[in-house]
């Protein structure tokens, strides 16, 4: 699915897109790893969020780079930090470009 045709909140999509930026943080409260990743398929961008929930999806959160082209399947709805649209990522696979 083309990133250009979000305008509003949407559920189960699934988009291919290039990681062009990445940011790996852990949660003030409880320390766990999340990760802020851009992604782009040179139509549009969008930013989305990363919740690894097994020791195993850290490991693999922890390995994407920039450059990666991947298929995300998730939920876009408005980020109450940006107000923006972005996407919640509930399984994530790298793709050959």
């Amino acid at each position: 699915m083309l990133l250009q045709i979000f305008f509003e909140e949407e559920r189960n999509v699934v988009i291919e897109g290039k990681i062009f930026d990445i940011e790996l943080r852990r949660g003030k409260a409880k320390g766990k790893l999340f990760g802020n990743i851009k992604l782009t398929d040179y139509t549009s961008s969008i930013s989305a969020t990363l919740f690894p929930s097994t020791p195993e999806d850290e490991q693999a959160l922890e390995g994407l780079k920039k450059g990666t082209w991947v298929r995300a399947f998730g939920t876009i709805e408005v980020n109450k930090f940006s107000q923006e649209l972005g996407m919640i990522i509930r399984d994530m696979n790298a793709v050959k470009s």
